[in-house]
């Protein structure tokens, strides 16, 4: 499979994933987290196994867009069943730890897909894919449902209208999910496209996955470390803000490295290690923030954030992966333009936040005096 034709996989699998989360919110709002998400698992299995059994591209790429489809429905509703089951101080440590496995996931299942490809062929991905959501089902039998019946909402396409405008209107949360979604991207990018990196720019052969992938592993876990100390000593926007820096910092290492030295597998996953320790300090956090924008409709929150974070991880790997494809210094650029928007971004929400306060409080110094 070409990398063109890879691409168009990946990216028909992000695109299907954030565009149904539009769909899934409001659902599981209504109907609960946990009927969403056996639905979700079981259309995942029949989705894996049409992908294993597909004869022809058009076909997987169906099969691999109802993947995307489905798996959005679990996510959404299992976030949403975090924030209900826990105080902030607590969801905060439930998000870190969810965000490590989600972190550990893209860094993890390539190693995993090429040794089943190599030792059955890629056939036998989708059928371990196919088991995955098989056992997934049988696990979410253990757990309980979390959305009260007195709590859900309504799905008639007026109400749910009405939330996506009021979402739209919400400066404060769209902000943060720019914010999110500019920042994860600078990581995914690589993630997506480790085959250019590993092949075009460093002439490396497929046995040096592993290596660029640990680094990146190591990055993920010394963020769930920083985030699990600093939680009761920072409240969750400074969390967000150390995050950012964090991210900001290893991309001007990024661009200082390839730009004065000749590219090794070294100059690339030491910035790498530096970002993605930021993006797991700064994600479950703002994960937090953005949910409890809408406390009574955390799935329809979620579903947003969600629709704006894969769409635009689904943008990256269609049209930007191939633009980028050229130069390793593109990479770092594009990694360094991401987080520099995210930055200004939350910049932008601290300070009207700032200016906020400041009127209120002159605004009740005024009253007393009067």
């Amino acid at each position: 499979m070409s990398t063109a034709m890879l691409s168009k996989t990946i990216g028909g699998y992000l695109l299907a994933f954030g565009i149904s989360t539009l769909f899934w919110g409001p659902i599981t709002d209504k109907f609960g987290r946990k009927p969403v998400i056996n639905l979700s698992m079981f259309t995942y299995m029949l989705a894996s196994i049409g992908c294993a059994l597909s004869e022809d591209f058009e076909t997987f790429v169906l099969m691999r867009s109802l993947q995307g489809i489905s798996v959005s429905g679990a996510l959404i509703s299992s976030r949403a069943m975090i924030r209900e089951s826990h105080n902030v101080i607590s969801a905060q440590r439930a998000m870190s730890q969810i965000t490590l496995m989600f972190s550990i996931g893209p860094i993890i299942a390539p190693l995993i897909g090429a040794f089943l490809a190599d030792m059955f062929g890629w056939r036998s991905i989708f059928w371990f894919l196919a088991a995955l959501g098989g056992f997934l089902i049988l696990l979410m039998s253990l757990t309980e449902e979390t959305l009260h019946k007195s709590a859900r909402q309504s799905i008639h396409p007026k109400k749910v209208a009405k939330n996506y405008l009021d979402a739209s209107k919400n400066k404060e949360f769209m902000i943060q999910i720019l914010c999110l979604s500019l920042s994860f991207a600078g990581f995914f990018l690589y993630i997506v496209g480790s085959p250019i990196v590993i092949y075009s720019f460093l002439g490396l052969d497929g046995s040096y996955f592993s290596y660029l992938f640990s680094a990146l592993l190591l990055g993920v876990v010394s963020g769930f470390y920083i985030s699990a100390k600093r939680t009761r000593h920072l409240s969750l926007s400074e969390m967000v803000g150390l995050g950012v820096i964090i991210m900001l910092l290893g991309s001007v290492i990024n661009i200082a490295l390839n730009s004065y030295f000749e590219p090794t597998l070294i100059t690339v996953a030491a910035p790498l290690i530096i970002y993605s320790t930021g993006l797991v300090v700064m994600t479950p956090v703002i994960n937090i923030l953005i949910i409890d924008c809408f406390e009574d409709n955390r799935g329809f929150a979620t579903s947003v954030k969600t629709f704006f974070q894969m769409s635009f991880s689904a943008v990256v790997t269609i049209f930007m992966l191939p633009l980028l494809s050229g130069d390793i210094m593109h990479f770092a650029y594009a990694q360094a333009l991401f987080i520099l928007l995210a930055w200004l971004s939350w910049k932008s929400k601290n300070s009207k936040n700032k200016l906020r306060r400041e009127t209120l409080m002159a605004s009740k110094n005024k009253g007393l005096k009067t």
